[in-house]
């Protein structure tokens, strides 16, 4: 009768979260105080930036910082900004060239327009990489996805950047 009356209080203590407060003789326990620190302060926390203005674009925006391939057709896009940030922009295109071809002529292209460019491989083996970089107060990345469609002659080419200050 004894365990029994001893499981039924451990089950109640646990519902309002004090098992960890008895022993196996039943007697409560005064609990450990806390040697670990918050990682941050009460109160800390910053509320989350407000976004100031979005906008979906219908065109291709003629402010793009990078040099887009000819056959590039412009898919989707937008641009936002937040409070206290730069605007940024958001541009996905389409082109038939094959993705090996058009991250070279990205590399040529980057240099030849003074960018200050870092390659960063994909995630996974098969991901191809993206290309992001600097010029002046412009931060720009592309990223590259394909071959994608039904006879999979197509690359997806998405560009985000910020406008300049």
């Amino acid at each position: 009768m004894r365990l029994t009356s001893f499981v039924l209080a451990n089950l109640v203590l646990a519902q309002v979260g004090l098992a960890g407060m008895c022993t196996t003789a039943g007697t409560a326990q005064a609990p450990q105080a806390s040697t670990t620190r918050p990682m941050y302060k009460p109160g800390a926390r910053k509320a989350a930036p407000r976004e100031s203005m979005r906008k979906i674009l219908q065109t291709m925006p003629p402010n793009i910082p990078v040099p887009i391939p000819p056959d590039a057709k412009f898919v989707t896009g937008y641009q936002s900004q937040y409070a206290g940030a730069k605007a940024m922009t958001y541009v996905r295109m389409y082109t038939e060239n094959q993705p090996a071809t058009l991250i070279d002529w990205y590399r040529k292209n980057l240099q030849a327009y003074n960018w200050t460019f870092k390659e960063r491989p994909g995630a996974k083996p098969t991901n191809l990489p993206s290309l992001s970089g600097t010029k002046g107060t412009v931060t720009c990345t592309i990223n590259f996805e394909g071959p994608i469609g039904r006879l999979g002659k197509t690359t997806a080419l998405m560009i985000t950047f910020n406008e300049a200050r």
